[in-house]
């Protein structure tokens, strides 16, 4: 599916807070469709969780137990981002064609779309943690040759300052690169250069929107995990830390709606796109 040439008017005309209002809007407006599709994510997501504890003992690792942690942290990881993929990709459906694909109680569906679109998760988070790893690999081998005080707090802070720099680098080129996902999930024709081309001059704007649609939840969420964290590791308040570990996910995949809806509705102001007719 090929999609309009769009123009620099429509671009300007991106406006920030309607766009995460009518994110919420779509959320909450149509909880019925929102719950079909998270449910099965939300129970996987708590079955890892809880299997990431189970694993370890305790779901706060600390010392040895936190080595170990970091060790199976990838796979928790990977399984984490393919679950939230399904979901992601099911939403952006959602909202742009204004329908679920199934009619079924409930969907998941791991297909196509889905490994295209973990793909380019790939393509573009691989290059700076290949490029961070190797990086501080290296300064951390230059510490160990100083002896120097002064010459070790200087490297600690171009480690940090290094560290930022990979970071927000990530940041501008997913911003920028943020209209090839929902393209994917409703098999539109975009690249990686179409889609940092179709966000030059909105860039800003598309930064604002995700920021503001994700910051209630980032806080509610940081917000539990330190409920979370202040109880003791007795039965009664492991059980209470189920209890609050399976709220986060819920809240987290309330808040991965806003924000990949704020996405999706971007993506169809600033490129024009709508659905063929096949597709209504």
């Amino acid at each position: 599916m090929s999609l309009p040439p769009g123009d620099e008017a429509t671009k300007a005309k991106l406006p920030v807070w309607r766009t995460v209002g009518d994110a919420y809007a779509t959320a909450f407006n149509n909880i019925e469709s929102l719950f079909a599709l998270a449910i099965v994510p939300i129970a996987l997501s708590v079955v890892v969780w809880i299997g990431s504890i189970a694993l370890l003992g305790t779901p706060f690792p600390q010392g040895d137990q936190q080595s170990a942690y970091q060790s199976w942290s990838w796979l928790f990881t990977v399984c984490q981002i393919v679950i939230s993929t399904v979901f992601a990709v099911a939403w952006i459906r959602f909202v742009l064609f204004g329908r679920r694909d199934s009619a079924a109680p409930f969907q998941f569906r791991l297909g196509r779309r889905e490994g295209k679109y973990l793909l380019y998760i790939l393509i573009l988070t691989v290059p700076f943690v290949v490029v961070q790893f190797v990086g501080l690999g290296v300064f951390m081998a230059l510490t160990l040759t100083m002896e120097n005080p002064s010459a070790l707090i200087g490297a600690a802070i171009f480690i940090l300052l290094f560290s930022l720099a990979i970071f927000v680098a990530m940041i501008v080129v997913y911003v920028r690169c943020l209209f090839v996902f929902p393209a994917i999930a409703v098999d539109a024709d975009m690249g990686l250069r179409a889609a940092w081309g179709k966000s030059r001059g909105v860039a800003w704007r598309l930064f604002g929107i995700v920021l503001f649609a994700l910051l209630p939840f980032a806080l509610f969420l940081s917000l539990i995990m330190w409920s979370s964290q202040t109880l003791d590791a007795g039965s009664s308040e492991l059980t209470f830390t189920y209890i609050l570990g399976s709220a986060q996910q819920v809240v987290g995949y309330l808040g991965a709606a806003v924000t990949f809806g704020v996405v999706a509705l971007a993506f169809r102001r600033v490129t024009g796109w709508r659905p063929a007719v096949a597709d209504e």
